[in-house]
């Protein structure tokens, strides 16, 4: 037979065995009963199974006694004895002396006299039983005595009967007693043990995680009706352990971000105060010195201005509070309008920037992110690979529309490729040129791609370069 797995089948398994068992034991009582009756019947007052003989045998055991008592001249209490012991048998004794007079009864039969009459008539000195309307006599001449016996043979079986109904009933409720143990131990070990066990283990679980041990795992092994509570918990489990590690990596990175802001908002800021002081001081004697003066406080307030609106931006996405105006609109349209206000710059830092976007390309996009999108690209394009041709084109892919900026730049290491999206992560770790910008603008566009429900993704591209690749839901 399978071993039962699940709760459900142990059950089963239970409410089977509280049917069989039950008739087992029932059988057994049975059994037992008509052994009890039969012994009773058979051997307990030594008696046979005929009604007869039953009082034969009982008058013959009662004359005998009450013969010997009558013999050594004991008092009647003796005889009372006697007929005490029969009285539960329904038999009333009587003891007559030669002339016929009653010396001695227990109480009066019916018939009495019919049934004398009727025994006296016949001649059996070994006793004899003559029975009338239900009652019986068993008369037996015991020296000068004659020692009558009535009763009826229901009554005397009345006695056997009892007993035997008694010793029956004390093994029905033993029977029942151990049947109802049986089933309790056999219900309790199939089915309360494995409830209790498993919930002890969720009890376990739970205490565990409240005490903050993430990694604790429920067994799955079972497979019963608590496997979905434990895999659920498990995957409970699993989330709240990558959100404590999501929560540690947000301190880290607000920590970055602090940090990182510190550092980029000092270095104009020291620059404008240097700068004015300069002036302040009168150090510009000239007027061409004083007007370049104001130009560097003008391109450091500017990088600051620029700087500020980075943050905002990144902290609206990064909330998710930013209003973002999903439209369906042509791609290659959008980004080459785009191209033409990002094309200024100083010659040293300036890029060759080729398109490729006559093929309408059909996705949903805010036009504003889009804008930063692009604009950010191109600038870290200008800051880190001056001189070098940006590619922009705008294709249709089964998972949407993409739009790809390939430079032939220096490029950056492989290893850095994951991180380029990463708030403040600049391939400057020692931040020693700030000139170089603030390291949002690529975090900025990773943000403003998940608003629009795309993504941003950073490769090599083929022959060296760097290509951010810019993918938008399908139309």
């Amino acid at each position: 037979m399978q071993k039962p797995t699940t709760i459900k089948q142990r059950l089963r398994l239970s409410n089977i065995l509280s049917l069989i068992v039950p008739l087992a034991v029932c059988i057994v009582v049975a059994l037992a009963c008509a052994a009890v009756f039969l012994f009773q019947l058979r051997g307990g007052l030594d008696l046979e199974i005929s009604d007869a003989e039953d009082m034969v045998a009982l008058g013959r055991m009662v004359s005998e006694a009450s013969g010997a008592v009558l013999e050594s001249g004991v008092e009647q209490a003796a005889l009372d004895e006697i007929a005490q012991s029969v009285a539960g048998s329904g038999a009333i004794l009587q003891v007559y002396g030669e002339d016929g007079s009653v010396l001695y009864s227990s109480g009066t039969a019916s018939l009495e006299s019919e049934l004398l009459a009727s025994a006296r008539t016949l001649d059996d000195t070994d006793g004899v039983l003559v029975s009338s309307a239900g009652t019986s006599l068993y008369l037996h001449q015991e020296g000068s005595y004659d020692v009558a016996l009535f009763g009826h043979y229901a009554e005397v079986r009345g006695h056997v009967l009892k007993r035997a109904f008694a010793i029956s009933f004390s093994i029905v409720v033993a029977a029942a007693a151990f049947t109802i143990l049986l089933l309790d131990r056999v219900s309790k070990h199939l089915v309360l043990d494995r409830i209790v066990e498993r919930l002890d283990e969720l009890q376990e679980g739970v205490s565990r995680i409240a005490q903050g041990d993430l990694s604790f795992r429920l067994p799955e092994g079972h497979e019963d009706e608590f496997s979905p509570i434990c895999h659920d918990f498990n995957t409970m489990a699993d989330a709240l352990m990558k959100a404590d590690e999501r929560s540690e990596a947000n301190a880290r990175s607000r920590q970055e971000l602090i940090a990182g802001i510190s550092h980029d908002l000092r270095s104009p800021l020291t620059s404008i105060q240097g700068y004015v002081e300069g002036l302040l001081d009168g150090i510009a004697k000239t007027p061409e010195r004083e007007r370049r003066y104001l130009e560097t406080i003008d391109r450091k307030a500017q990088e600051l201005s620029h700087l500020v609106s980075e943050l905002f931006l990144f902290s609206k996405l990064d909330l998710d509070d930013y209003p973002a105006s999903i439209e369906e609109g042509n791609l290659s349209s959008a980004a080459s309008s785009i191209l033409k206000n990002t094309r200024e710059g100083d010659t040293a830092e300036s890029i060759m920037i080729e398109e490729d976007l006559e093929t309408p390309v059909l996705c949903r996009f805010d036009r504003k992110l889009l804008f930063r999108c692009i604009s950010n690209v191109v600038g870290n394009a200008q800051k880190y690979a001056p001189g070098a041709t940006l590619h922009i084109s705008a294709t249709t892919t089964a998972d949407g529309a993409v739009l790809e900026l390939a430079d032939n730049g220096p490029g950056v290491a492989p290893e850095t490729l994951p991180h380029l999206f990463d708030v403040f992560f600049r391939t400057d770790p020692a931040r020693q040129h700030p000139e170089s910008g603030s390291g949002l603008g690529l975090a900025v566009v990773a943000r403003a791609m998940q608003r629009m429900n795309g993504r941003a993704e950073a490769a090599k591209t083929p022959g060296g370069g760097l290509t951010i690749r810019l993918t938008f839901p399908k139309f």
